[in-house]
């Protein structure tokens, strides 16, 4: 029997798992191509018999249709899902359906058949997102941010982190560039109010209205997910991820706020470590100088910056005796290391 299953992903959203007939990697069906509003399903009624050509308004153009008509059916249990299963002529009478109302007994079969597929599909992409959260011990705070928004099917994400001591938020990872990379008090922003918000204390979930307008890779973007972390000791110790939509009121549950935030605080303390470990390392260098090397010293410590800080490039500047400036003495970037070629 032809079955589609729909199954609510997010509130207000439906995720349509493939049958089998197409490829996961057909462009016309990618995954984001697979969510459906709720909205659109509303005029349906449990057990309701559809004609082939309303669901086609509704699928994407690659999924062909075996059936002329297909019977409607919803799940209310914990797992919420729909089915359209695809009705052949004889469905009715058929001995599996002839001693009871057959649209029943249909509907039975697929509940049962919604409930696999569906349990199969979560186990598949959580196994998918603990291999990426967890896989290498290279997996970085970056790698998590950027899992979680594949597995969400979010379009943007950013991570805040804030300075109780200056009141700055500085952007310290985003999946596009940003104009401005730190955002003070006196900026108007969301940010600095939703940390003293004591209403929210998990997150916020709305359209992006005061956040990122003056970033052309939000324009698009149509709703903010917005989750706090707490990054350290002190209760303003804070850190806030922004993961953006084109979706419209594409809300998250509580369950997987809840698994990012929990996620990504452990993360983040094991990026602190790393930093920690990295700047002991960097100090080493200090210990191993000979006197009289100086411009080797600096050489390898504008290297060892990169490598142990993951920096694309690193300087090292000191004022001319005879001018009122500064001169560089050692680089490390893509083009060279060590000496400048050029004043």
């Amino acid at each position: 029997m032809e079955y589609l299953t729909f199954f609510k992903i997010c509130a207000n959203y439906y995720f349509f798992v493939l049958p089998n007939t197409v490829e996961e990697n057909d462009e016309e069906c990618s995954e984001r191509k697979r969510l459906f509003e709720e909205r659109l399903f509303s005029n349906f009624s449990n057990n309701q018999s559809i004609l082939a050509t309303e669901l086609y308004q509704i699928l994407p153009r690659n999924v062909k249709l075996k059936s002329d008509n297909y019977l409607f059916v919803r799940s209310c249990e914990k797992e919420e899902f729909i089915l359209f299963v695809g009705l052949s002529k004889d469905s009715s009478s058929t001995p599996l359906y002839s001693r009871t109302n057959p649209k029943i007994q249909i509907a039975k079969q697929a509940i049962e058949y919604g409930k696999l597929l569906i349990c199969n599909f979560r186990l598949k992409n959580r196994k998918e997102l603990l291999n990426r959260l967890m896989s290498s011990e290279k997996t970085n705070l970056e790698d998590c941010i950027r899992a979680f928004a594949d597995y969400c099917f979010f379009d943007r994400y950013v991570l805040w982190t804030y300075n109780r001591h200056t009141k700055v938020f500085s952007c310290l990872i985003s999946s596009h560039e940003l104009s401005k990379q730190y955002v003070e008090l006196e900026d108007d922003n969301s940010l600095h109010d939703f940390l003293n918000d004591p209403k929210k204390p998990l997150g916020e979930q709305r359209p992006p209205n005061r956040d990122y307008v003056n970033e052309k890779f939000a324009k698009e973007m149509n709703w903010l997910n917005r989750i706090r972390l707490q990054i350290g000791n002190h209760p303003d110790d804070v850190g806030i991820v922004d993961y953006l939509s084109e979706f419209t009121s594409f809300k998250l549950r509580s369950d997987t706020q809840c698994l990012i935030k929990n996620c990504l605080e452990t993360k983040y303390f094991e990026h602190l470590q790393k930093s920690q470990t990295a700047l002991h390392k960097i100090q080493q260098q200090f210990s191993i100088y000979e006197p009289g090397k100086i411009e080797e010293l600096l050489q390898n410590l504008t290297q060892k910056i990169c490598n142990e800080l993951s920096f694309q490039a690193c300087s090292i500047f000191k004022k001319s005796d005879s001018e009122n400036m500064l001169e560089m003495i050692a680089i490390t970037d893509k083009k060279q290391t060590g000496k400048p070629r050029k004043k």
